[in-house]
């Protein structure tokens, strides 16, 4: 039985949170001005409801974002993602971690797959041009093909209840805190951290492995 290796994908294979910056290169590609938007990129109205989500328990300006994609059709969004993907995530890579997707790509014994809480319509054709297969969170659409600007499955916080059929994981290689009960469930892990949550890491007795300058 092939073992099993987990990547996230955001800051640990690509130098940018994914969901934020497709959203920006699709407005920008679109010409899609929006009051919203200009108002979601002021600091202090992202510290707001950055804080007031952590006090729900919600990641409220994350929500807020995606809402930017309401009305757009779906065959658009996939389009929109292709090229992203080539143009725009593919030229931000992380070398090291590249290296050792590549290292485990290519090693019979092990099934690699992406698990991230970004946008399925750009893991999709993520997964694809990788080879490999992937979990992500579901974009919402209408009967018609029309996003509803909302999530109907949400990976954030809860990877490790998306891979409940993998009977095992042999390594996950993550940056993300809130993967902390998916590591927990691994046989190994690689940790990516940025300098400021390495206490985090020491005080849940975890090794970093690599520091994301």
């Amino acid at each position: 039985m092939k073992k099993n290796v987990i990547f996230d994908v955001c800051w640990t294979l690509f130098r940018t949170s994914t969901t934020f910056s497709f959203i920006d290169f699709s407005l920008t590609r679109l010409n899609r001005k929006s009051h919203i938007n200009f108002f979601l990129r002021c600091r202090i109205v992202k510290l707001f409801l950055v804080l007031v989500g952590k006090l729900l328990g919600f990641d409220l300006y994350r929500h807020a974002y995606i809402y930017l994609l309401k009305g757009l059709h779906k065959n658009i969004i996939e389009d929109l993602a292709e090229k992203y993907v080539e143009d725009y995530l593919m030229l931000r890579k992380i070398n090291q971690t590249f290296e050792l997707l590549d290292c485990y790509k290519s090693n019979v014994e092990f099934n690699v797959l992406l698990s991230s809480a970004s946008l399925d319509v750009v893991i999709k054709p993520l997964a694809y041009k990788l080879g490999i297969n992937y979990h992500a969170s579901n974009l919402g659409f209408d009967d018609f093909g029309f996003c509803t600007g909302l999530l109907e499955n949400d990976l954030l916080g809860s990877k490790d209840k998306s891979i409940y059929n993998l009977k095992s994981v042999y390594m996950v290689v993550t940056d993300n805190l809130s993967d902390l009960k998916l590591i927990r469930k691994s046989e190994n892990y690689f940790i990516i951290s940025s300098r400021k949550n390495a206490i985090f890491w020491a005080r849940e007795n975890i090794v970093v492995d690599f520091f994301l300058d």
